[in-house]
């Protein structure tokens, strides 16, 4: 697939910019640049590779002809679109791509009226009319991610264009700069930039003034539409291109999965790389033609780009063996940068599960202690991390330490309520899973000769507890069939469609369980947390009602503080936080340096 894109680069290039010189370098370019390993060598990255040979096809349908560009072409350009958008939803950037593309061909610029313009936007505009709605299906009426991206993956989650914040900005720039960086000197490449590879902060770094002076310079590019001469329009068009693909990536007006990641970078370096190629053709012509330029310095230009483009495909060689295994990856990405929470993580993840599949032994010891060092490491750098508490709470268990292990999952527990793996290892620390599997199939047993609401709601609450969420969910939704608007079987409802994160239906259960126990504190606390992000002034309202019905449980404090917090009321907040150190805390707590660092967290805002 990689080949063939690069194939497609070629064409395209030779298409637009009418060289086979500068074709070539782009498309050599794009072959063996480092930033597409990510893209080629890990699985996951055939959407991007996918997405981009579908737009590239597309384009090259819509350039294809001796006469200007038909409705016919329009819509079998369309029609590949299409296909790049169920390919990666990034690709939604096609029709403006398009448009910029079509503007930039010389050929017919004469015969190109404002009415063929509309005619030609409508038309390229159809795979986004039909990708939507069907997009809006799949994800159950939603267009984007229901629940907010992790902080460990994208720590720019929280800030938003609406309320513009230094940190905010600074990270986007410094994005770009990271970016710009992996483009030009791609030596050390990760497969992780979240938390703290990048981290939100009020200063800029050098990558952040790296990306001030990337973006300025595209604004400089982009004035080239209003320049006369062919060379600087064609430069300005690359410009846009790269500006129309990027936009959606950049973290700006949508927050994104993850703060970056270089696969993402597969399709939008296809400008970049037109661009750089044209420049460099466009300097060897000047060199030349200067007669000061003697043979044998252009010979060792030529030698100096057949190094650098060895240079760059061993570094790609050396990038692609990095992704032969799990373990080898992180392993290789962790001396790289040994501050990513999510690679050290991931790292104790893999080597659990490397643990778990060797024999009893030393050996086995050793990769449950090496695991346990890369979780603590993790939690030390993000102590509010559920994922590094997770990770804690199964490399202690596996260690031995069961004690600990069950301390350090309830911690994750009461952060992320009814989050299935730590309900799962909770269940396995606790020893209690074999006692609720053995009630599951008592349950299920009684079920099937005689089907209940009460038996259903037991059944759905035991699978909560195992951590279990998909079958509780079935569970719950049985018993609420069988006694609608059951108080216990809507709880039981309410709480299973919180664990598979179907927050709207659950925000209408909820209510009607608030309304008809309006003493059920944690209903309160849920209810507050699904609608923090919809209604905040609503959150708050129950969330304090919570409170006022439970004063002395760390849940419904804990859980009125972060409503607070995430509604812009840092100072009080704050003072929450505080109580609940002092008045339902032990000193020793692990949640005392969790919520330090929160607390030193909303200070910083």
């Amino acid at each position: 697939l990689h080949g063939l894109a690069c194939a497609l680069v070629w064409r395209l290039t030779r298409r637009l910019l009418n060289s086979d010189a500068v074709a070539t370098c782009a498309a050599l370019l794009f072959a063996v640049h480092p930033i597409h390993a990510e893209a080629v060598a890990n699985v996951v990255g055939r959407a991007e590779v996918l997405s981009a040979v579908f737009m590239l096809l597309g384009l090259l349908v819509l350039l294809g002809g001796t006469r200007v560009t038909s409705a016919g072409r329009c819509l079998a350009a369309g029609a590949l679109f299409f296909a790049a958008l169920t390919a990666k939803e990034t690709a939604i950037c096609a029709p403006a791509v398009a448009i910029i593309v079509l503007y930039a061909d010389a050929r017919f610029a004469t015969q190109r009226t404002w009415r063929w313009w509309g005619r030609t936007a409508l038309l390229l505009a159809l795979p986004v009319v039909v990708y939507l709605p069907l997009r809006y299906m799949a994800l159950e009426g939603h267009l984007t991610r229901v629940a907010p991206p992790s902080r460990v993956m994208n720590p720019l989650v929280g800030y938003s264009l609406l309320a513009p914040k230094a940190e905010h900005i600074f990270g986007v720039l410094t994005i770009v700069g990271q970016y710009a960086r992996l483009l030009v000197v791609p030596a050390k490449l990760c497969a992780d930039y979240g938390y703290k590879v990048i981290a939100p902060s009020r200063s800029p770094s050098m990558m952040t003034i790296v990306g001030a002076g990337v973006m300025l310079a595209t604004l400089v590019a982009l004035a080239g539409f209003v320049q006369q001469r062919r060379g600087w329009r064609m430069v300005a068009a690359l410009a846009a291109m790269f500006v129309a693909s990027y936009v959606l990536i950049s973290n700006t007006a949508l927050i994104i999965g993850v703060t970056m990641a270089e696969r993402l970078m597969y399709w939008p370096s296809v400008p970049v790389v037109m661009l750089v190629a044209l420049g460099c053709v466009e300097l060897w012509k000047r060199m030349g033609a200067m007669e000061r330029a003697s043979a044998s310095t252009l010979r060792v230009i030529r030698l100096a780009g057949i190094v650098l483009l060895a240079a760059l495909g061993l570094r790609s060689l050396a990038r692609s063996v990095d992704w032969s295994s799990n373990e080898m990856l992180f392993r290789a990405d962790l001396a790289t940068y040994p501050q990513s929470v999510q690679l050290q993580v991931a790292m104790s993840d893999e080597l659990i599960m490397k643990g778990r599949a060797m024999p009893p032994g030393p050996e086995r010891d050793a990769v449950f202690l090496e695991a346990r060092e890369h979780a603590e490491k993790a939690r030390e750098t993000a102590s509010w991390s559920v994922e590094a508490l997770q990770m804690c709470g199964a490399a202690a268990y596996f260690c031995g330490d069961r004690d600990e292990a069950v301390e350090f999952l309830e911690l994750a527990d009461q952060l992320a309520p009814l989050d299935d793996f730590s309900r799962k290892a909770l269940a396995v620390a606790r020893g209690t899973s074999r006692e609720l599997i053995e009630r599951i199939d008592v349950l299920r047993g009684r079920i099937e000769t005689a089907p209940s609401a009460e038996a259903w709601v037991e059944l759905g609450e035991c699978l909560l507890d195992l951590g279990e969420n998909g079958e509780a969910l079935v569970a719950a939704e049985s018993a609420d069939r069988l006694a609608p608007h059951n108080l216990e079987a809507s709880w039981l409802l309410a709480r299973a469609l919180v664990a598979n994160d179907k927050l709207a239906r659950a925000r209408d259960v909820l209510r009607f369980v608030v309304d008809q126990d309006p003493d059920n504190w944690r209903a309160h606390m849920f209810l507050a947390t699904v609608l923090v992000t919809k209604d905040a002034a609503t959150a708050l309202t129950h969330a304090r009602r919570a409170v006022e019905l439970a004063p002395d449980e760390l849940e419904s404090n804990y859980n009125l503080a972060e409503v607070l917090a995430r509604g812009g009321h840092t100072a009080e907040a704050v003072r929450r936080f505080r109580y609940v150190q002092r008045n339902l805390l032990a000193p020793e707590a692990k949640l005392q340096r969790l919520i330090e660092n929160r607390i030193a967290e909303l200070q910083r805002r």
